[in-house]
């Protein structure tokens, strides 16, 4: 066996195993399909209890959390499907940061989270939903009630300097 078919069988062998290592490392992230009943649950709680802002992203909320969505890997995408991808989570999460404040967001979050990696390629709109300062919260829900159509509200509420003072003292307190 000549030196070179010696050094494709190595690369081979090497690129087999490389793919088992990629395949393990995906099934320990796999996240816990128990846990699927529980967003289900909490899709069904802010549906009841929010409907209208529910409707708002009933069409990508349906998507984003079925059964299926449970194998998605976001690291497979190509650069398009992310931002589409990403459009639809920035809507979700400017809709329903006015509601985290109640554990079935929270979950809806942690599945966004687990599945969709909003805290790698949506942190901004992630920080900006979590934060559960009760001034922070309620400048928020007014503001959203008299600005309907602002596209974003959340960022344009975090870059109003008053805002980010007020967040930053509490969080040193």
């Amino acid at each position: 066996m000549s030196i070179a078919e010696q050094l494709n069988r190595v690369r081979e062998k090497n690129i087999k195993d490389r793919s088992r290592v990629i395949l393990i490392n995906e099934l320990r992230d796999e996240p816990d399909i128990l846990f699927y009943s529980r967003v289900e649950e909490s899709v069904e709680l802010f549906r009841i209890y929010h409907s209208k802002p529910y409707e708002q992203i009933q069409k990508y909320l349906e998507v984003l959390t079925n059964e299926n969505s449970a194998e998605f890997r976001r690291e497979r995408l190509t650069q398009k499907e992310n931002e589409n991808i990403s459009k639809r989570l920035k809507i979700i999460l400017t809709v329903i940061t006015p509601y985290t404040k109640y554990n079935y967001i929270m979950v809806i979050l942690e599945w966004l989270i687990r599945i969709y990696r909003i805290d790698k390629y949506e942190l901004e709109y992630l920080v900006s939903a979590t934060i559960q300062i009760e001034e922070v919260q309620e400048i928020l829900d007014i503001f959203i009630s008299r600005n309907p159509f602002i596209s974003n509200p959340i960022i344009s509420i975090i870059q109003c300097k008053g805002v980010q003072v007020r967040i930053s003292k509490e969080l040193l307190n």
